[in-house]
């Protein structure tokens, strides 16, 4: 029965119009490094700014955690700043969001500022409690202590 069931969603015997195409670019590879490239950025500066995130190993996502406990609103006030991150809460990861990197590296550069406002905007109105457990290395104007 399992086999047939396989066979009804289109795990076995594809048509064979797509055996042919497959066939025609089995040796083929797509160029990936723009995923890494776009990843290490996004990575250098959430960190630098002061998100806890684990560094994605061969995905075109990441999970930062967000500036409050409430992934929802956080990511409505990023969307003020034209970022468009999705609440992590519906892949099991409450307070964290999904950023996706699957974008030009150009898009990817020019989000950087936004999240530094982002987080200024955090930080003036004294909403980040966790946020500061180490230093902004990189942005000592963005530390707590200057506001």
């Amino acid at each position: 029965m399992c086999g047939q069931i396989s066979r009804g969603i289109g795990h076995n015997c594809p048509p064979s119009i797509i055996q042919l195409a497959v066939s025609e670019v089995l040796d083929m590879t797509a160029d990936l490094s723009v995923y890494e490239t776009n990843m290490n950025i996004l990575y250098d500066e959430l960190t630098s700014l002061g998100f806890q995130c684990v560094k994605p190993g061969g995905t075109f996502y990441m999970f930062p955690k967000a500036l409050e406990e409430d992934a929802v609103a956080f990511c409505n006030r990023a969307l003020k700043h034209d970022l468009l991150l999705v609440p992590a809460d519906s892949f099991g990861c409450p307070g964290y969001f999904r950023i996706a990197y699957c974008v030009p590296t150009e898009k990817v550069k020019r989000s950087l500022a936004a999240f530094r406002e982002l987080v200024k905007e955090y930080i003036n109105k004294g909403a980040v409690l966790f946020f500061f457990s180490r230093s902004c290395v990189n942005y000592p104007d963005l530390n707590a202590d200057a506001f």
